[in-house]
């Protein structure tokens, strides 16, 4: 399903741009909280690229949903280790922003594809011959 494989890559991209290449300073908890969130989003990418289930598009869409708003509204939070953990990422704020957006928008729209998509016959549950048996016993 390409909406899945879509959702992936945009992960993978959001990954990669949010990655702390160093501490350059920072406290290690606030480093770990970077490296955290850096290293959950290539986990749902290759979690999405083995099976796009239903549970796993939707913490694919609220993960990088998250960064993306924490990006936002960081100014309001007034977290001085927040706001390094934010600094620390390999891109510039506005980039990472927009990369968790994309991905959480390409994780939304995989998942609605998969919601309104009909079932495969391999999915499908079997249908039992109960009106054939109750036939015969008449």
């Amino acid at each position: 399903m390409w909406p899945g494989r879509l959702a992936a890559l945009a992960l993978a991209v959001c990954a990669l741009l949010c990655f702390p290449p160093h501490r350059d300073g920072a406290s290690l908890r606030v480093h770990g909280f970077a490296l955290g969130v850096s290293a959950l989003c290539p986990l749902l990418a290759l979690l999405l690229s083995a099976r796009p289930a239903v549970p796993l598009l939707a913490v694919a869409v609220l993960v990088p949903a998250g960064l993306a708003a924490v990006q936002l509204f960081e100014s309001r939070f007034h977290s001085p280790g927040l706001s390094r953990a934010l600094d620390l990422s390999l891109a510039p704020d506005w980039l990472v922003g927009t990369a968790a957006l994309c991905a959480s928008l390409a994780a939304l729209t995989a998942l609605l594809a998969r919601l309104t998509s009909p079932q495969s016959p391999r999915n499908a549950p079997a249908e039992r011959p109960m009106a054939e048996a109750s036939r015969s016993t008449d």
